[in-house]
């Protein structure tokens, strides 16, 4: 009887043991659980944030093209403008040339009308 009386008294002692670590780890999964909670709710801002911040650098990047495009469309306009001085300055030049040979014409006719009268 004293050996089953402590046997029960070791087996009651267990069992409290038992339950304090079943207390104890039942505590630990709920403080984890909880940390796993805010974490995801971490988790979630994060993925807004780089959500905006992808939409934001995509439409910098759309800004960038239209700022592109439109550098691409004054050189090209740029290109036909200095097209169009270099040929304005070649008839400029040739005209510049046939005024010479006409003021020469002209002096060399009034000389000779002169020299004819």
């Amino acid at each position: 009887l004293a050996v089953t009386a402590a046997g029960r008294e070791s087996a009651e002692a267990l069992l409290a043991k038992t339950r304090s670590e079943l207390v104890s780890t039942t505590q630990g999964l709920k403080r984890s659980s909880a940390a796993l909670e805010a974490s995801q709710a971490d988790l979630a801002e994060a993925k807004i944030a780089l959500d905006k911040s992808k939409d934001a650098a995509t439409e910098l990047l759309r800004q960038r093209l239209g700022y592109h495009s439109e550098v691409v469309l004054w050189t090209d306009k740029a290109t036909e403008l200095e097209d169009e001085l270099a040929s304005t300055a070649a008839a400029r030049k040739s005209a510049e040339a046939a005024l010479a040979k006409l003021e020469a014409r002209l002096r060399s006719t009034t000389q000779d009308l002169k020299q004819s009268s």
